[in-house]
């Protein structure tokens, strides 16, 4: 807000949709949205983006809560767009990682699948596919946009630079060791499995099929 964006947040739950509009009230860039309870990524996607539609944008880059997004993302977000394909790129992810280190230099690719999360959404392709799949409720959204997009004829790429983002913190993973090297994992409910299951079976049969 400090850098005058426009910021559409979806609530997905009552409570953080009173705080944030009772706390950002007098924000004109801020829209916050909640519709019945926690309705699923997908659902919360589609319906920012056709509130997106209606304020004429074409574009917009989707972020999880736990994104660091530091000043000099704002420096060039607008022409970030210059890098990809506007009649062939879906969605683009930005490499979210802040490090000096890092090349400034910007080089696109073409996985075979992105994260949404840190990723530029072209709404006009994006609605081509039919939107984000309406009965993935958290997992598989990402792979299964990935995978229509090449199957008709699309792509979705990869962005690599430094963008002055970092989506690896506040991950919730715990370290082991695998061999000589070290694996990430993080536990989940009953709930979250039979959700990664439901929607990797779709995808499977979905590649099956084209």
């Amino acid at each position: 807000l400090e850098a005058n964006q426009a910021i559409y947040i979806y609530c997905n739950c009552l409570n953080s949709y009173l705080i944030i509009s009772e706390k950002f009230k007098t924000s004109s860039h801020l829209q916050v949205f909640f519709m019945e309870g926690n309705v699923g990524l997908a659902k919360a996607y589609n319906f920012l983006m056709n509130k997106l539609t209606e304020d004429g944008y074409f574009y917009f880059y989707l972020f999880d809560q736990d994104t660091k997004i530091n000043d000099d993302f704002f420096d060039i977000k607008n022409s970030i767009v210059e890098y990809i394909d506007v009649e062939r790129h879906v969605m683009t992810q930005l490499q979210s990682i802040d490090c000096d280190s890092h090349s400034s230099a910007v080089t696109l690719t073409e996985p075979m699948f992105i994260i949404n999360s840190g990723s530029l959404v072209n709404i006009r392709l994006l609605k081509a596919l039919g939107g984000f799949p309406r009965d993935d409720f958290v997992d598989g959204i990402d792979y299964f946009i990935s995978l229509a997009a090449s199957v008709n004829g699309f792509a979705v790429g990869f962005l690599s630079g430094d963008f002055g983002l970092n989506h690896s913190l506040n991950q919730g993973d715990s370290k082991g060791f695998w061999f000589n090297g070290s694996i990430s994992y993080r536990f989940y409910g009953w709930a979250r499995i039979k959700d990664v299951t439901s929607s990797h079976i779709k995808l499977i049969g979905y590649s099956i099929k084209y």
